[in-house]
């Protein structure tokens, strides 16, 4: 074992404008722009590494990089909201962002990182590397629609529905590398619920489609590709007094997995785990 240390740090202003105009009581029209960051995780800051090498196939993982700065995003939203009655609504907005210094791994092959072996008598030489890091990528930009719509009936019945759909594309290290990584190009919501006296039920059926997980692997060329999935959540509480209240959730009720595949190949599984 190695000790290893690092250093970094950055100071970043974050200016934002938020308007809304209200055409009539009902009508409004509400615009925001603002510049905002996403720090990276604190395992990818981490200075460690981790030795993957096996048959002589040598591979450093490493589990983090100190130089990484966050990600920085300018977006902007305008969206026009109508309240047809008192609770309920009709709204359609629009939403940009473009990021910088959006964070990625990627594999860089042959590398001497002061390793040497010594392999059925033949003279020691250095081991040669191939190095996963997470690094900054150059830009990101991301661009959608979204629509939302709530209404409530008197009895305490209601639902909430939402669609988005979103275009997504991302540059690293100066080359187009197709849609942005974690970005599902379209996702809906169907929320029917219960609120009335002391009583509250929900009941949420949330869908993501297909989307590019990671844009780099371990194979060269083939991209991680999520599977589409569905999940469903379930909340009900009761209000014993005005201080004390009961809740229960259930997440991902149906058991979802998401599985992603190399390349979108249903033949090479890449990973897969429960949602939620």
């Amino acid at each position: 074992a190695t000790p290893i240390s690092a250093h970094g740090s950055y100071t970043i202003p974050l200016p934002s404008m938020n308007f809304n105009y209200g055409f009539t009581d009902n009508l409004h029209l509400r615009l925001a722009v603002a510049e905002t960051i996403a720090r990276p995780n604190l395992n990818q800051f981490a200075p460690t590494q981790t030795d993957n090498s096996s048959n002589q196939d040598y591979v450093v993982s490493y589990s983090g990089n100190v130089n990484l700065k966050p990600i920085k995003s300018w977006q902007a939203d305008a969206s026009l909201e109508w309240y047809y009655h008192r609770n309920d609504m009709v709204s359609v907005a629009l939403f940009g962002k473009k990021l910088r210094n959006d964070i990625t791994s990627v594999e860089v092959n042959n590398v001497d990182i002061g390793a040497v072996g010594c392999f059925n008598g033949k003279p020691c030489a250095p081991l040669l590397y191939s190095v996963v890091q997470p690094i900054n990528g150059d830009d990101a930009k991301i661009y959608g629609v979204e629509f939302s719509w709530q209404h409530m009936l008197k009895n305490g019945f209601g639902i909430r529905a939402q669609f988005t759909h979103t275009w997504s594309q991302t540059t690293i290290n100066g080359q187009d590398a197709g849609q942005e990584a974690g970005v599902s190009p379209t996702t809906w919501s169907i929320n029917p619920f219960y609120e009335k006296g002391p009583i509250s039920l929900s009941v949420s059926w949330d869908h993501s489609s297909s989307f590019v997980y990671a844009n780099f692997t371990e194979v060269d060329g083939m991209p991680a590709i999520a599977s589409a999935y569905d999940w469903v959540t379930a909340t009900a509480s009761f209000n014993i007094t005005k201080r004390i209240k009961l809740y229960v959730e259930g997440r991902n009720l149906t058991n979802s997995i998401v599985r992603t595949y190399l390349n979108g190949d249903r033949n090479i599984v890449w990973a897969s785990g429960a949602v939620g």
